[in-house]
């Protein structure tokens, strides 16, 4: 799910919330099932953005979405 807020012209924050499942090799199913490693987490991440050049662009550090996966 995501959430816009438009703070003015050229500047906005997103919220993403959803949930993540830990990558796995889809052959490996039962395994994941067996051993409880194919897990799914909730996430909630707010990003800022702004417009340069009729471009958005995201602000600080987008990357943390991808941490503990």
């Amino acid at each position: 799910m995501t959430h816009t807020t438009y703070l003015g012209d050229s500047e906005a924050t997103v919220s993403i919330s959803g949930k993540r499942r830990t990558a796995i090799n889809p052959i490996f199913a039962l395994v994941t099932k067996l051993f409880h490693i194919g897990g799914t987490y909730p996430f909630h991440e707010t990003l800022e953005i702004v417009k340069e050049n009729g471009k958005w662009k995201v602000c600080g550090s987008p990357l943390s979405l991808h941490q503990n996966v």
